[in-house]
């Protein structure tokens, strides 16, 4: 069962965090139409990848190439704005969708782990064979 129903709801806002953004800037961008939600601060721009046919969204760059990776890891759990009329998940779909995120991002923490240690070992190689020279052996 995919999760998204497709509504286009996240493709139509910019999201900001507000925390942090001075009371003048949250004044200054609400006089042009940003309204703030929660933590975040809202701007409607709808992307101009989205398209419709029928009810169901569209997007003309879904996984090419200049796909922003924002888009990519959008799964609707918190971790972005959810804005209101967004139907994104019924609750199993969301513990799934979570579970996989975690999954996701443990792989990446773990390939991240081995690279570091990959540089190191290497890096503690080099500095052996440099000393090594050093010392005249």
């Amino acid at each position: 069962m995919e999760a998204c129903r497709r509504c286009g709801e996240c493709c139509k806002w910019l999201a900001f965090k507000a925390i942090g953004m001075s009371p003048e800037t949250i004044e200054w961008l609400g006089a042009r139409g940003a309204i703030t939600d929660g933590d975040y601060l809202i701007i409607e721009h709808w992307c101009p990848h989205l398209g419709y046919t029928g009810e169901r969204a569209s997007c003309d760059i879904h996984f090419k190439d200049n796909y922003p990776i924002l888009c990519r890891r959008y799964h609707g759990h918190g971790r972005f704005y959810i804005p209101q009329g967004c139907v994104y998940f019924d609750e199993e779909s969301h513990l799934k969708q979570k579970r996989i995120v975690e999954d996701e991002i443990g792989k990446l923490y773990t390939k991240s782990k081995q690279r570091k240690d990959q540089y190191k070992k290497k890096e503690v190689k080099e500095n052996l064979e440099v000393s090594r020279v050093e010392e005249g052996g």
